[in-house]
């Protein structure tokens, strides 16, 4: 299931807009001025399908509306019900009791309302405490007010529990969904990639976490390890199939052969095709460097020749196809990031990881500019950490990138649309992120 439309009626009781999603490039860009709901919109979406509904309550709006590509539509309405007793602590606005409802084919199949978490439920007074013991790094500066020690960030009691669940294992009763809704929600797969993207919680660490604070560590470092972790993953997986191919080789050889043998220029096709292909492996850092294979001598080929190598060239396949989702995606990443670097040359090592090299000396990851650490993050967020078919929601791409980037912006996201299988919504103020896209752009209007 795809979302083929976004409107939201009343955004801060002002604006209202309407988004299409169905372009047949799968990307839509939006723009307009400063304050008119860009990044408001695509954190709106993200909240939804994330399961985190704080930013729903907290952000005023009438109505917002998600149509699907199956003809089903999802209504979501803020509405303040009788007295209030729970408010935005921060602009003491009453948090909304939110309405959903759910249409196929003009008719309402299923409502479900949730109310904001009320002090009368026994997890609102269990929470801040379990939040207090749990989590070292966030500080207590109001009744239902934390502080992210790390950024400065100020939270609400609900953006604790929608953030931290895992580590404040608290469901108020409010905030439990039908199984309806939360199947709708959990058929869309979202990643919104803000403007901040060049920190990010080390993996490692989080699993740490109920024991110390996570460290924020420079994101393309992380990555570096997360292609390492990939790379050596396949690598373990195609020696457990050599392995067993090597111990059963020379019954398989010796055992009558079914069918025809392949012909001397069959043979030699595919020979040729298996060298090329170890080439590009060892290129993209998949397989260490080593003698290509040998040439085969001119004459025509024996019987048992063939037979051999055929056996022989079956069992290279099979260890070598583990990694053909990974070799094009590799490949990919390289050419875009080599395209995009100045004197600089990307490559990737299998036990090292990303390596950037300049006149023939290393480059330091987190010595790249800010512009060409962006282009990295983004480009390998969207090539290696994303579910395929999942909708992009990318705030301001054309941060720190060099105008020249920003022109090939929307041709280097098709192309992993393209391989990855993705749909793209994107705000932005760059008509150079536009370039001669127009057809893709929806202006948001005062």
């Amino acid at each position: 299931m795809r979302l083929s439309r976004v409107d939201v009626e009343g955004l801060f009781n002002t604006f209202d807009h309407s988004i299409p999603l169905d372009h047949p490039d799968r990307v839509t860009i939006i723009y307009g001025p400063n304050g008119i709901g860009k990044t408001t919109v695509l954190r709106l979406i993200e909240s939804l399908f994330s399961g985190r509904f704080t930013y729903l309550k907290k952000v005023p709006f009438d109505r917002l509306t998600f149509l699907f590509d199956d003809d089903e539509t999802l209504v979501i309405q803020q509405v303040v019900e009788g007295s209030v007793d729970n408010e935005d602590q921060k602009t003491n606005r009453p948090l909304p009791t939110l309405h959903f409802t759910l249409s196929a084919q003009g008719r309402v199949r299923r409502r479900h309302a949730m109310p904001p978490i009320s002090p009368r439920d026994p997890e609102y007074r269990l929470a801040p405490g379990l939040i207090d013991r749990r989590i070292d790094w966030l500080e207590r500066v109001g009744s239902k007010l934390w502080q992210d020690q790390r950024s400065g960030e100020v939270l609400e009691f609900e953006e604790v529990l929608d953030r931290y669940a895992d580590l404040v294992p608290v469901e108020p009763l409010s905030r439990s969904l039908p199984k309806w809704l939360a199947e709708l929600i959990n058929r869309v797969s979202v990643l919104f990639i803000q403007t901040q993207r060049l920190l990010a919680l080390e993996e490692e660490e989080l699993i740490r976490a109920r024991v110390r604070p996570p460290r924020m560590g420079p994101t393309v470092v992380n990555y570096s390890h997360h292609v390492t972790q990939e790379i050596q993953k396949k690598i373990a997986e195609s020696a457990a199939i050599s392995q067993q191919l090597d111990r059963t080789f020379p019954s398989r050889l010796l055992r009558p052969k079914k069918g025809r043998i392949p012909t001397d220029a069959s043979v030699r096709q595919k020979y040729r095709e298996q060298g090329e292909r170890q080439r590009r492996l060892i290129d993209a850092g998949l397989l260490r460097a080593q003698q290509d294979l040998p040439p085969l001598p001119t004459r025509t080929l024996t019987t048992q020749e063939r037979k051999i190598l055929s056996a022989y060239l079956a069992d290279v396949d099979k260890k070598l196809k583990v990694f053909d989702d990974l070799l094009p995606r590799i490949e990919l990443l390289r050419e875009i990031l080599n395209t995009s670097f100045r004197h600089k040359q990307v490559r990737i090592d299998s036990r090292e990881g990303l390596i950037v090299d300049s006149g023939g000396s290393e480059v330091a990851l987190i010595d790249l500019s800010s512009g060409e650490q962006h282009e990295l993050v983004v480009t390998y967020q969207l090539l290696f950490r994303i579910q395929p078919g999942s909708l992009i929601l990318i705030d301001e791409p054309e941060i720190s990138l060099h105008v020249s980037w920003q022109h090939k912006f929307l041709e280097d996201i098709r192309r992993i649309s393209d391989l990855v299988d993705l749909d793209f919504l994107i705000a932005t103020h760059s008509p150079q992120i536009i370039h001669k896209r127009w057809d893709l752009a929806v202006s948001l209007e005062d």
